[in-house]
């Protein structure tokens, strides 16, 4: 469940950096607008990345975590872009529905081990 858990707040980072990227110096999400939201929900994403990695050493411990998570971090990348240039809302939504879920999965986790 903690992998669950840790795949899906991977998953929330990448669809943030992508809401806050600038390419024509607007954010890609109307909400994430502002220089300021942007640079928050960006260093929300990083934080995000950050505790996917310590959940995930902290269930298993050794290398598997600096392993996993970059590769996590990728596949999570991928699919995000794929959607992003196909169907953005898909992205936001899904994005808004797998972090509660991530987090009840990092709750059952925590508590069954």
């Amino acid at each position: 469940m903690i992998e669950l858990a840790a795949l899906g707040w991977v998953y929330v980072a990448c669809a943030l950096w992508l809401g806050a990227d600038r390419p024509r110096g607007l954010a890609r999400w109307p909400l994430l607008q502002p220089v300021l939201r942007a640079r928050a929900a960006q260093a929300a994403a990083t934080a995000l990345v950050i505790a996917a990695t310590l959940q995930w050493n902290a269930h298993e411990p050794g290398p598997a975590a600096f392993i996993a998570v970059p590769m996590a971090s990728m596949a999570c990348g991928t699919v995000v872009t794929v959607l992003g240039g196909s169907f953005p809302r898909g992205v936001a939504a899904s994005a808004v529905a797998v972090l509660p879920l991530s987090v009840v999965l990092a709750a059952i986790g925590a508590a069954h081990g």
